[in-house]
């Protein structure tokens, strides 16, 4: 799952609550189908998707950057990598069955390009 980080979150509050539920009853979803959570592991969507999954009693996979224990409470599994932005381009994509994109920043439109190169199926959520 990738998308928006807390500060790429929109402003408005009702908003911004819509879009982490959203990303919440995705992460519960993936959990349900069989599936495992991978993602970034930190705030905002990847929080509330491992959320979600945690909740569910998933496996949720993260991939903070360096440092242990950097990711969100709900990471069952951190995977921690040499660089700092843009892990989950090394760490997480190729893991990955399919991508589910929520709306987000810089990093997430480079996981998306990177998704598309290695042909990797994605989903595009709508909010």
């Amino acid at each position: 799952m990738i998308g928006a980080g807390g500060n790429n979150l929109p402003s408005d509050p009702l908003e911004r609550q819509r879009w982490l539920k959203d990303a919440e009853t995705v992460g519960a979803e993936i959990v349900k189908r069989g599936g495992i959570l991978i993602s970034g592991g930190m705030d905002g969507i990847m929080e509330a998707s491992c959320k979600g999954a945690y909740e569910q009693g998933g496996i949720t996979v993260g991939t903070p950057g360096r440092e242990r224990n950097a990711s969100n409470k709900y990471v069952t599994v951190e995977i921690c990598t040499p660089i700092e932005v843009g892990d989950y381009l090394f760490a997480g994509l190729l893991s990955c069955d399919v991508i589910i994109v929520f709306p987000g920043g810089a990093v997430t439109l480079a996981e998306m390009a990177l998704a598309y190169r290695f042909k990797k199926p994605m989903y595009y959520e709508r909010i």
